[in-house]
C-alpha cells in the first residue's frame, strides 16, 4: 500500500465511525439551516439520507452516541449532531484532497539523517494540535519534538539541528510567530513542511512541501473558534504518523 493510499485509508476510517444516532437525537426539518457552509449539493443530499436513516432506525445505536433523557432539551442534542457531522464532513473533504504533496512530506521526513527530528511547531490552537502530533509521531517510531512558535523566538531554537524537518501548523498560513520560527529554522539547516488551508499562503510558499487542509468553515455559532479545522489538522497529523510508522515497520 502506498503512502497516499494509507493516508486516505486512515482518514476514511475516521469518517466512517463519526456517527451520531439515537432515539431522541433525530434532527428536525430546520437541521438544513444549520449545515456548515462548505457543504456541496451532493454532500447535502448525502446528509439528508443519513438523517432519514436515523429517523427510520431510532433504536439503532451501534458505533454511535446515545443521548440519555434528552426529550426535554432537544436543541442540545441537535447542536451536537450538527457539530460532529460537520467535523466528519471536513475529514471526508480532507481525505479527498490527499495527493502527491503528502508523499513528498513523507519522503522528506524519511530522508532525515540519523539523529534528525521532526520539530512540530505552532501557536494557539494550532500549537495544541502540534504538541499532540509530536507525541503521536514519537510514539509511533518517528523522533519528534514540539516547538512552541513564540518560545522558539526566545531561545528554544537551540533545539534545531541541520537535517531536522520543521512541520509548521497554521490554518491561515499567516501566523507571524510561526512564519518567523520557520524562517529561523531554515537558516539553521532544517527543511520545512507547512500544514495550512491553502498552498498559496505565505507559510506554504516559504516551505519545501505544502500540505493543504482546504478552506474549512468552523462550527461554532460565530464561525470563529477552531473546531473543524483543528479536527482536520489532527487527522492529517495522525495520517502522517501512521504512514511513517508502517513504512518504518515500527
Amino acid at each position: 500500500m502506498s503512502s497516499l493510499q494509507s493516508a486516505r485509508a486512515c482518514l476514511s476510517v475516521a469518517c466512517r465511525y463519526v456517527k451520531v444516532q439515537g432515539k431522541a437525537c433525530r434532527p428536525p426539518s430546520s437541521f438544513v439551516q444549520m449545515r456548515p457552509r462548505m457543504m456541496s449539493k451532493t454532500q447535502s443530499t448525502q446528509l439528508d439520507m443519513q438523517v432519514s436513516d436515523i429517523n427510520k432506525n431510532p433504536e439503532h445505536t451501534e458505533n454511535g452516541f446515545h443521548c440519555n433523557n434528552v426529550a426535554s432539551r432537544p436543541s442540545v442534542c441537535q447542536e451536537a449532531v450538527r457539530v460532529i457531522r460537520g467535523e466528519a464532513m471536513a475529514l471526508q473533504a480532507l481525505a479527498d484532497r490527499i495527493d502527491s504533496s503528502f508523499e513528498e512530506a513523507v519522503e522528506l521526513i524519511e530522508a532525515m539523517p540519523r539523529g534528525g527530528r521532526v520539530l512540530v511547531c505552532g501557536v494557539g490552537k494550532s500549537g495544541h494540535v502540534a504538541r499532540k502530533i509530536a507525541a503521536t509521531l514519537s510514539s509511533s517510531g518517528t523522533p519528534a519534538l514540539f516547538l512552541h512558535a513564540a518560545e522558539a523566538l526566545h531561545g528554544d531554537l537551540g533545539m534545531v539541528s541541520p537535517g531536522d524537518v520543521g512541520l509548521l501548523l497554521s490554518n491561515s498560513g499567516t501566523t507571524e510567530e510561526t512564519l518567523a520560527a520557520g524562517r529561523a529554522m531554515r537558516k539553521l539547516g532544517a527543511r520545512l513542511v507547512a500544514m495550512s488551508a491553502s498552498r498559496d499562503s505565505p507559510l506554504a510558499r516559504e516551505s519545501d512541501v505544502a500540505l493543504s487542509l482546504g478552506r474549512i468553515p468552523e462550527l461554532d455559532h460565530n464561525g470563529l473558534a477552531p473546531t473543524a479545522s483543528t479536527a482536520a489538522m489532527m487527522a492529517l497529523g495522525d495520517a502522517l504518523a501512521v504512514v511513517l510508522s508502517r513504512r518504518l515497520s515500527f
